[in-house]
């Protein structure tokens, strides 16, 4: 999962100081509480986006988790959010040497979510939503809590193939059990590292699930 504020450079170029340290400061907020809340782990923090995994089989949790910070941000003014989810096999972790050390992130899921954001639908205060691959989509096809819409096929520069995208949103005619980002809701567990070990933060190791 890869989520973050919408047009935010444009937004500092006329917001008072204040106003964009406060902005980051919550908006990291809600997405740490809510990504613990919804069992992931936040991988890297890229500039005013934030890079999350999940374990494959909380891919429903993931999506629950970036519609939750959608929600939560979106209602509080400001640069709205846009998320890209995919799911598969990623590499995350510190790499190197004592002299060199490096933060990498690679893999399809990866890239494919970073680049998905490109595709939020366009709104009145800029790009927002919730915007998935088709794998997802195909995964969580029969779940009642969510509507997807399909987008057009896209090449997303480092994958071999067009990519089908989709927005996301909850189904407004689903039960609710979407408690607000960092909510105490049923949604609640354990934060979960990348093969079930506590989560250091620099342990490498495969992540297969969502990025």
């Amino acid at each position: 999962v890869y989520v973050a504020l919408a047009d935010f450079d444009a937004w500092c170029a006329g917001a008072d100081a204040a106003d964009v340290k406060g902005r980051l400061n919550r908006f990291c907020d809600v997405v740490e509480k809510a990504t613990k809340q919804y069992g992931g782990r936040i991988e890297q923090i890229i500039g005013h986006g934030h890079l999350l995994s999940f374990d494959e089989a909380k891919l429903r949790d993931a999506v629950r988790c970036a519609l939750s910070i959608s929600a939560t941000i979106d209602g509080e003014g400001g640069p709205p959010v846009v998320a890209g989810i995919d799911v598969g096999t990623s590499v995350a972790g510190f790499f190197g040497s004592d002299e060199a050390v490096v933060f990498v992130e690679a893999g399809v899921p990866v890239v494919v979510a970073c680049a998905a954001v490109e595709y939020a639908p366009k709104g009145v205060d800029g790009p927002h939503g919730v915007v998935v691959a088709d794998g997802v989509r195909n995964a969580l096809a029969r779940d009642e809590a969510f509507s997807f819409t399909r987008l057009e096929k896209t090449w997303i520069h480092g994958v071999n193939a067009p990519v089908q995208l989709a927005l996301v949103e909850r189904d407004p005619d689903a039960p609710s059990d979407f408690p607000n980002g960092g909510g105490d809701g049923d949604g609640a567990s354990q934060v979960a590292g990348d093969d079930g070990d506590s989560g250091d933060s620099g342990d490498n190791g495969d992540n297969g699930g969502a990025s």
